[in-house]
């Protein structure tokens, strides 16, 4: 039976009322809570997630949702985002981070489940 890749893990710090969360996704995930506590903001991330594989990420993120800083939890420099994606082959982490005040963005895509495994991807921006 073939599995297809599929986004096992979401990480957000940083992000508006999220100071560091790590959702382990298997199945069907549903956001429950009260008002305030962060559920629109990880839809938000993933929504962000999804976008930096197109051209004009850098103005979507402007456009759609403020740019960076307005994204920036109150009190903290940096906002990482992140995913782990599994399924026939090796499993792979991605995460894209954001330091608005000095005005830079990073990505970097490497395999699992080697902690120290090197990058396929590191660029930044």
């Amino acid at each position: 039976m073939m599995v297809r890749d599929r986004v096992t893990q979401l990480r957000i710090r940083g992000m508006r009322t999220l100071a560091d969360v790590v959702l382990d996704l298997d199945g069907l995930t549903v956001l429950i809570g009260d008002n305030g506590t962060g559920k629109s903001t990880i839809l938000e991330a993933c929504e962000i997630l999804h976008r930096a594989a197109y051209e004009g990420f850098g103005d979507d993120v402007q456009r759609i949702h403020g740019g960076a800083p307005s994204l920036l939890r109150v009190g903290v420099t940096e906002m990482v985002l992140g995913v782990r994606i599994e399924g026939n082959g090796d499993p792979l982490d991605y995460e894209l981070g954001f330091d608005p005040p000095a005005g830079t963005a990073r990505e970097r895509l490497r395999t699992l489940p080697h902690e120290g495994a090197p990058a396929v991807l590191e660029r930044v921006g």
